[in-house]
């Protein structure tokens, strides 16, 4: 209403959308996207009297939809630009466990393909992918990612990259001006997760209070997600950079949708990734936090028969 307001320190904690890739048809009636209570009121009566729903994306968010609609809609399919489910908590192996289960359940899924195009007359009727592929659909859910609410923040002149650069104190640019969550980039990185949101806004609520000696510190990622039944777990460098000293420690039995790795670098946990079962995720979890020294166990440390709490 044009009023204005003043005020010695402003927080922005505006979020992020849903980003919507430049495919053609993506505005047309029967394509949604998922960031609203009203996005998913909206998603769950039209599943119930589609014929085939249809998934753009293959993250968490992608198949978390794709698990809940099958619930009560046959024909689901997943559709992944890249080649693995979760690319950035999976490996290749662990990803293609992953997608071995979830196929089993009745969730059809395709990687390596891209949606270019989404066609129908007055609503959607099929989607085109890049390959040639023509796929009969009267439902889309694009679930790509989000993107930083930097409008305001450009607006006012704040430095931004993919998100508003804040510091360790969670300052922008202007120093009496904060930022945290979605909208936040610390260290040329968006997490876009609950649990960095949280530990910034304990950061940002100590600064508000005065105490400018705390100082925010990246956390240590961890994804858990369950579907159709299967448990995954991604923790820390779960995919290390190709040129990173590490050793990888594997466990896998593809037939019980069971996938295990640990990444060690200098003797000690630095990542993880479990699938099909989360006995280890805690413990692997405390020798992370504790630098535990594994060198002597890496032969046996994911065999059924050692126990890792004895490390503890």
């Amino acid at each position: 209403g044009g009023e204005v307001i003043t005020y010695d320190l402003l927080l922005l904690a505006n979020g992020a959308h849903a980003w919507v890739p430049p495919i053609r048809g993506a505005d047309q009636d029967g394509v949604f996207t998922l960031r609203s209570m009203e996005d998913a009121i909206a998603i769950r009566e039209r599943a119930r009297t589609s014929s085939h729903v249809v998934v753009l994306g293959g993250g968490l968010l992608g198949l978390d939809l794709a698990h809940a609609i099958h619930a009560q809609q046959e024909r689901v399919t997943v559709v992944e630009l890249l080649p693995r489910l979760l690319p950035r908590q999976l490996d290749e192996e662990g990803a293609a466990v992953l997608q071995a289960t979830i196929e089993q359940g009745g969730v059809h899924i395709l990687t390596g393909k891209t949606c270019t195009l989404i066609e129908g007359e007055n609503s959607v009727q099929r989607i085109h992918l890049a390959s040639g592929e023509v796929i009969d659909a009267d439902m889309v859910i694009i679930s790509a990612g989000v993107r930083p609410n930097l409008e305001l923040a450009l607006s006012g002149g704040l430095t931004c990259g993919r998100g508003v650069v804040v510091d360790e104190r969670l300052r922008t640019s202007h120093p009496d001006i904060l930022a945290v969550g979605d909208v936040a980039e610390f260290h040329e990185r968006v997490w876009g997760i609950i649990a960095a949101a949280l530990a910034q806004a304990r950061v940002a609520a100590a600064q508000i209070a005065g105490d400018t000696g705390v100082r925010y510190h990246d956390i240590v990622p961890s994804t858990t997600l369950k579907v159709t039944g299967i448990d995954v777990t991604s923790i820390g460098e779960a995919i290390p950079e190709a040129n990173g000293a590490v050793t990888e420690v594997r466990r896998s039995k593809p037939d019980a949708g069971i996938y295990e790795k640990l990444v060690v670098r200098n003797g000690q946990v630095v990542g993880a990734i479990f699938v099909g079962d989360r006995s280890n995720v805690g413990p692997v979890t405390q020798l992370m936090s504790r630098k535990v020294d594994v060198t002597p166990y890496l032969d046996t440390i994911l065999s059924t028969e050692f126990d890792i709490k004895s490390l503890l």
